[in-house]
């Protein structure tokens, strides 16, 4: 395949137009786009295949399906899938090789089998240091070194550092034996479990026998790392506070803990992190969810996540391959996860949509664009999704060297949800391919996009629903913490004014002017803001001579948005009320340090819907969305608190003014004081309108309601 860039951009420069000059202007943040240097693809000359002998037989074909899967996902070159079979016209090992090849780059090596070792591996579900000696003798002598892997394997991240990390010259890379369970034995008491061993082939081929393996020949690698079990063991915590990693049965555990409820839940929090962190989870009959007779433990939920996500698809893709089903009704939808900034909000938005697809019965894969990046998109190549959907996701623009769209070869209508200006995503709307669609909240960045970017095939009105955890919360109108709550950055307005001020003088004026006209009427949107500034000095460009002018005025909508925020807040601390904000960022604001003004540390998605369900009003101070509908306006409603927020023409004939919110005028931010004391003094009027603004949401801006939308768009 060929090696992969991406469109470079960044940087400023200026364009002169009827005698002024205006500034390019880039903004980091919202642009990702960004140079890149030549994806290595693993394969060609110098590049060594990965090799894996599964130690299990195919009678357990889901798991050995599952775990591929897995692998594959993490593994974009070439792997070479070792399997023992006792004979090689078995119809389930002819299409498990069908799948395994519809992987670029993989194929499906049989590996003769006695029938004895076969019934073994069925009665034991495991097989010994005996027979994996005998099955890797039979490889080719080529082979440096090969990775057995179990079928209740799941992967979860590249196994390349594992595969070629340093064995120190010995025979074997093992992982110790924690649970007592699922282990080996050596002749001289040396135990390790059976999910994971690395084996150096040219080092076991020295040896004539199992019987002279020995705890020298064997590297320890690390079991919360390759080798993780979600198993009904606990952590001995005795052992770990003289820094050791062992396990005690539950039953040992109850005997000696004072205080089982607490030691249970800190056991599970540690699991959490584990399974998070691990490259390999390692499910093994008992703890598998796939098991009938699995016990429920809590502490499985931290691990059944990672088996659920793949293995639908995992099991849909073999029966596509090898010709068992057809439709697109089945299709899964592809969602690239993985954008951090905004408080990590961005990716709560995705999650959310992905979990209401779910809970539609539709099946969801989740493609982390900070770990897989560019070069793992390959995996997708040929396949088709019901839909592929990113947030302000550069990887729609990503190219092959050809000049093709990546995504040209992912099957499929492309969805960007576009939630900032498109201006500020400039590059990515310009650079589109094929059966590409942008959702936006905003009715005025729908208009925009529709004029200025052609290549978008269609732009529809979605905006983001209330969080699942506000949703099912439980709601008390009556007690709550704070009197008034705003969670959000500061932006230090006084950098973009001297931003302004550094251009030449006859630019300056222009951008100066504009501010005036935005401030003077903050119901403008930017566009209609910056036509009214080329009237009033008789300059006339078309079309494209005002994107690309106006294009370069990026500073200017920075400014008046940074400022018109921090008047907000300046305004309710001088007028007597106390506001609480979450976002160090205000710590460097002017107003840092007012008596009126308490501010708290940032705070993840989650901890601010806990925030919002305590608070009487939520304040909302939109990034100059004059036609929006925000996730922050959906979650403040849907946490039944009065939400407070600067005016919008959104208009879906059920959200009113009044009724189930209130708005205020950012150009007249006296009547905005006004309001927020009548509803502090007034907990009649308040509770009414928060009981009806979450009646609102939970008809009308939930992520279900919000998944029946889409379909509506998809089917239209």
């Amino acid at each position: 395949m060929p090696a992969l860039f991406v469109i470079k951009s960044g940087g400023s420069h200026s364009v002169r137009l009827y005698g002024i000059e205006f500034f390019f202007y880039h903004s980091k943040k919202y642009d990702k786009l960004k140079v890149a240097k030549n994806v290595e693809q693993h394969t060609g000359p110098g590049w060594k295949a990965m090799n894996i002998l599964i130690t299990g037989n195919y009678k357990n074909l889901k798991g050995i399906v599952v775990m591929l899967y897995s692998l594959f996902m993490q593994e974009p070159g070439e792997v070479n899938v070792y399997i023992p079979a006792v004979k090689t016209d078995d119809e389930n090992l002819r299409y498990l090789s069908m799948y395994v090849e519809s992987w670029q780059g993989k194929r499906l090596i049989p590996v003769q089998t006695d029938i004895n070792i076969w019934n073994m591996w069925e009665e034991n579900g495991g097989i010994s240091i005996e027979e994996i000696y005998r099955l890797c003798s039979k490889l080719d002598k080529n082979i440096q070194r090969i990775l057995c892997l179990d079928t209740g394997i799941v992967v979860k991240k590249s196994l390349d550092e594992l595969y070629n990390c340093n064995m120190q010259g010995k025979i074997m890379a093992v992982c110790a034996s924690f649970t007592g369970e699922n282990i080996l034995s050596l002749k001289d008491g040396s135990q390790f479990d059976t999910g994971i061993i690395l084996v150096n082939l040219e080092r076991l081929n020295e040896i004539s026998e199992p019987d002279e393996l020995n705890a020298v020949d064997i590297v320890y690698m690390g079991w919360d790392q390759y080798n993780l079990y979600p198993y009904k063991y606990y952590m001995d915590r005795e052992a770990a506070s003289r820094g050791e990693l062992r396990f005690a049965d539950r039953e040992e555990i109850e005997e000696r803990s004072n205080n089982l409820e607490e030691f249970q839940r800190r056991y599970i929090d540690i699991t959490k992190q584990l399974a998070k962190e691990a490259a390999v989870i390692h499910f093994t009959e008992g703890s598998s969810p796939c098991n009938p007779e699995r016990t429920d433990d809590e502490m499985y939920d931290s691990f059944d996540m990672y088996y659920e996500d793949i293995e639908t698809d995992a099991l849909y893709q073999y029966r596509c391959v090898t010709e068992q089903v057809a439709g697109e009704s089945s299709l899964p939808v592809l969602i690239y996860y993985g954008v951090t900034y905004c408080y990590n909000i961005l990716n709560d938005i995705l999650a959310q949509f992905g979990a209401a697809f779910r809970r539609k019965g539709m099946r969801v894969i989740y493609y982390d664009e900070q770990i897989g990046d560019v070069a793992g998109l390959s995996r997708y190549f040929g396949r088709r999704f019901k839909a592929v959907i990113g947030v302000q996701s550069y990887l729609f623009s990503v190219r092959l060297q050809s000049g093709e769209y990546i995504h040209d070869n992912i099957l499929g209508p492309k969805f960007n949800i576009v939630l900032d200006h498109p201006v500020w995503l400039h590059s990515q709307l310009m650079n589109v391919p094929s059966d590409y669609y942008v959702l936006t909240h905003d009715s005025n960045y729908k208009k925009f996009i529709e004029k200025y970017y052609t290549g978008v095939a269609e732009t529809f009105i979605l905006p983001p629903g209330a969080n699942q955890m506000v949703v099912e919360k439980e709601i008390d109108y009556d007690n709550r913490k704070y009197d008034v709550i705003f969670i959000g950055t500061y932006g230090d307005y006084k950098a973009k004014e001297d931003m302004i001020n550094s251009c030449q003088e006859d630019v300056k004026a222009i951008a100066w002017e504009m501010v005036d006209i935005l401030l003077s009427d903050c119901r403008l949107t930017y566009e209609e803001a910056f036509r009214q500034t080329l009237n009033n000095n008789d300059i006339v460009l078309g079309d494209k001579e005002f994107f690309d002018v106006f294009s370069k005025m990026t500073p200017v909508f920075h400014y008046v948005m940074y400022y018109t925020r921090y008047k907000v807040i300046e305004s309710l601390l001088e007028a007597g009320v106390r506001v609480e904000i979450w976002g160090s960022s205000w710590k460097k604001s002017p107003v840092a340090g007012h008596s009126n003004l308490i501010i708290h540390d940032d705070i993840t998605p989650e901890e601010s819907y806990g925030v919002m369900a305590d608070s009487k009003i939520s304040l909302n101070i939109m990034a100059w969305h004059k036609g929006g509908f925000t996730e922050r306006i959906a979650n403040s409603m849907g946490a039944g608190a009065v939400l407070v927020t600067d005016e919008t023409t959104y208009d879906d004939g059920a959200l009113e003014d009044g009724v189930n919110y209130v708005a205020y005028n950012l150009t007249h931010l006296d009547e905005l004081v006004v309001k927020i004391k009548e509803l502090l003094e007034d907990d009649d009027k308040r509770k009414s309108i928060a009981t009806r603004g979450r009646e609102y949401t939970l008809k009308n801006n939930t992520w279900d309601r919000r998944v029946e939308d889409f379909l509506k768009l998809y089917e239209e």
